[in-house]
């Protein structure tokens, strides 16, 4: 009976080690997954783009207001989970002041270059401050009403094929915001200022595009016009009209 007893303890004293093994050791394995995780996706830089004249307009897109708060703050709220966000300026400077001190304001006196000029800017700059940024997460002002839910879908997009372009699609149409790869960057950078980024990729060395679909009418909306913007107050009749 004593050595029944020890043999039993023994093997009980097993079960306790393996069992706390196996338990303690999952958890740790999935507290390690979920932090690769999140820095993986804190390591996108994000780039709002608010460099134009906005001339379409009238006035600068950027403040315009929607649901109590400028264009730009909308834009900004976004990316509150990139590990750096560059807001680019040009045509109209903005007060830095706006700005909570972890965002990066970007003035962009060639504005008039184009597009890709202003993204080069922000591209720059986000280098910068993130040397290693993995992917950028890119805006446009004139989309404030974007889901965070799109923003998140993108991000995960991202993580899970990191050397895509990434590109949300509604109703079966490519819109904005959109996620570059690192990899691409320096080919962004090497372009002419007066290029487009559809240059790049069309050419046979641009990085696999992924659409994802998503539920957001607001990544086709180009709110640059005051037809637009008293459309987009309308679905939204609380919003304060600025024009």
């Amino acid at each position: 009976w004593y050595f029944f007893v020890i043999f039993v303890d023994f093997f009980v004293d097993i079960f306790v080690v393996v069992f706390v093994v196996v338990v303690v050791g999952g958890i740790v394995v999935v507290v390690i997954v979920v932090i690769v995780v999140v820095v993986d996706v804190f390591l996108v830089a994000a780039i709002v783009l608010a460099a134009g004249a906005s001339s379409r307009m009238g006035s600068p897109k950027a403040t315009l207001r929607w649901r109590g708060r400028a264009f730009v703050d909308h834009c900004v709220g976004l990316t509150s989970t990139c590990v750096v966000t560059v807001v680019v300026d040009g045509a109209t400077p903005l007060d830095a002041h706006r700005f909570d001190h972890s965002i990066v304001l970007a003035h962009h006196s060639g504005w008039s270059d184009g597009p890709l000029s202003s993204l080069q800017c922000g591209l720059r700059r986000a280098l910068a401050s993130a040397p290693e940024l993995r992917g950028v997460l890119v805006l446009t002002v004139d989309r404030p009403h974007v889901k965070a839910t799109t923003i998140a879908t993108l991000l995960a997009t991202h993580d899970a094929s990191p050397h895509a372009f990434i590109q949300p699609a509604y109703d079966g149409a490519s819109g904005h915001p959109v996620v570059w790869p690192r990899a691409a960057v320096d080919s962004l950078l090497a372009l002419p200022p007066t290029e487009s980024p559809r240059t790049f990729l069309a050419a046979e060395s641009a990085p696999a595009r992924l659409r994802v679909a998503v539920d957001d009418p607001a990544v086709l909306d180009n709110i640059d016009r005051p037809e637009a913007y008293q459309a987009l107050l309308q679905r939204d009749p609380e919003a304060p009209a600025d024009l």
